[in-house]
């Protein structure tokens, strides 16, 4: 399937577990994210999401991306989407553990869990199908880091954005649930860290801006 055709599955199964659904995407909106909108975004959403370091962005996807929703959003002028599901590599899955709707189902039944120990990945999706992710390909270039035993020096901040179905970056995404309200509902503690690190974040703009 198409990207735009798992996106709409993962709306339907975000209804299916009872959490609030976002307005749906508009018919035929036009792609925005090119290399060159880029160019004049990276460093926008780079200093208003309060971005200093590797350990900024390192295994927080959701917070990173919830983040800079807005700012997403008034940039390319269209909605955008927390998204939450998995991804694979190079064909290879990033997670031993796949995020699936059953996983996601499990755990909603479960009750209470911690967002830290669900193996997983969220990314923004514009209303034009497109995905926007600052962390995936810092999170494994870290990751290799750490395993590796290697200086945080030379880490690449490489973006991954466009069109979903043809990326360049070797990644393939596959969602799952649309929103935020999977986190919020299933973590009693993910408010106050998200609430957290929006206050850091905006501590760090500001001393930036002057």
């Amino acid at each position: 399937m198409s990207y735009q055709q798992d996106f709409l599955t993962a709306l339907t199964c975000t209804a299916q577990l009872g959490l609030p659904l976002p307005k749906e995407p508009g018919p035929n909106v036009a792609r925005v994210l090119s290399d060159s909108f880029m160019t004049q975004l990276m460093p926008r959403l780079i200093s208003e999401a309060g971005i200093e370091s590797v350990g900024d962005m390192f295994s927080k996807c959701n917070m990173v991306s919830e983040h800079i929703l807005p700012i997403v959003e008034r940039e390319t002028k269209m909605r955008a989407y927390l998204t939450v599901g998995d991804v694979r590599w190079n064909g290879q899955q990033v997670h031993e553990r796949w995020m699936d709707f059953d996983y996601a189902r499990q755990l909603r039944e479960a009750g209470l869990f911690s967002c830290a120990d669900i193996r997983h990945h969220a990314w923004i999706t514009l209303e034009s199908y497109e995905v926007l992710d600052l962390t995936l390909s810092l999170s494994l270039e870290e990751q290799r880091r750490l395993n590796e035993g290697a200086a945080e020096d030379g880490i690449t901040f490489a973006p991954i954005y466009g069109d979903a179905d043809q990326q360049k970056s070797g990644v393939t995404f596959h969602p799952v649930l649309v929103g935020s309200a999977f986190y919020y509902e299933g973590d009693p503690s993910y408010d106050r860290a998200i609430q957290r690190y929006k206050a850091r974040a905006r501590s760090v703009a500001r001393l930036d801006a002057v």
